[in-house]
């Protein structure tokens, strides 16, 4: 799923689910990489820290929200994902 918002500024919005591989967001095309409640499921957890040092500008910001609490035991989805944000260069 991709999801792209005109911020009106050339910046936009992606989200992006499930990503399988480093190269499908281009080196040092981000600004800001945002999760919440994601990097408690990822396996690969060096891989995709790896990763989204490669996809962000040199000062560039990674914002994570990790929940340690139990909501996997929610009766609904987590919707995992990320949600990129480029100004578009």
């Amino acid at each position: 799923m991709e999801l792209r918002t005109d911020l009106g500024s050339g910046q936009f919005v992606d989200y992006r689910t499930p990503w399988t591989s480093p190269s499908e967001v281009a080196a040092s095309s981000l600004d800001l990489i945002f999760s919440q409640a994601v990097l408690e499921h990822v396996d690969g957890l060096e891989e995709t820290y790896e990763a989204m040092s490669v996809w962000l500008k040199p000062g560039g910001y990674a914002f994570h929200v990790i929940d340690f609490t139990a909501h996997q035991l929610a009766p609904f989805g987590t919707g995992i994902g990320l949600i990129l944000i480029s100004n578009g260069e």
